[in-house]
């Protein structure tokens, strides 16, 4: 489903995240993550709970 195919683009970005480490790239994968998130309007319990996670994440790389 499109949610499901989402959900894989958003787990590639916080992967890819992952291997950025801690600099401003690694940063803007995770934002890229959290508006694609954004764009689904019906989010199911995993979705949000990623987003929550990004979010997270995106924070301590400030």
């Amino acid at each position: 489903s499109f949610a499901d195919e989402e959900f894989l683009i958003i787990k590639i970005y916080f992967k890819e995240s992952d291997h950025a480490g801690q600099g401003k790239q690694a940063k803007e994968l995770l934002e890229s993550a959290v508006t694609l998130i954004n764009t689904i309007d019906d989010k199911d319990e995993d979705l949000q709970q990623m987003e929550k996670h990004l979010l997270t994440r995106i924070s301590y790389l400030k």
